[in-house]
């Protein structure tokens, strides 16, 4: 069960990572957006000759970072040189909650032959306690 303070992280958390999603999509937006139950991409590839070819349309997992929740409502982001200045003085106290607690997964891929991109255009937060990486490619958030 999730206290308050890792339920408000988990919701500024998922807020933060569904924003930098939004604007990868639109810095470099995919070719195509598949559902992201799919594990693989089949398409007539051009660059293979207009052949069906398919590609791994693998999963990001972005892992939270150290998360301060103080009691009067801000929340960031606690790196290591701020650890023993949260909450900050002149609030009654706060909640760490600790690298990893949660991840944002979204799924990307990108064919060999014809660079065609796939890329989802939503992501989902999982319980980084429960669900750990499955992909190949894990971030540090």
């Amino acid at each position: 069960m999730l206290t308050h303070a890792e339920k408000s992280a988990g919701k500024w958390w998922r807020k933060i990572q569904e924003t930098e999603l939004d604007a990868l999509n639109i810095a470099n937006p995919p070719d195509v957006s598949p559902l992201p139950q799919l594990r693989h991409i089949r398409h007539l590839c051009p660059g293979n000759g207009g052949v069906s070819i398919s590609f791994d349309y693998a999963e990001v997992y972005v892992r939270s970072p150290r998360i301060g929740v103080c009691y009067c409502s801000v929340i960031k982001p606690v790196p290591d040189e701020l650890l023993g200045k949260f909450p900050h003085e002149d609030c009654a106290g706060g909640a760490l909650i600790p690298e990893g607690r949660f991840g944002f997964v979204y799924r990307e891929g990108r064919c060999g032959r014809c660079q065609l991109k796939a890329r989802s255009l939503t992501g989902r937060i999982v319980d980084g306690y429960e669900r750990q990486p499955t992909g190949r490619k894990v971030i540090r958030g």
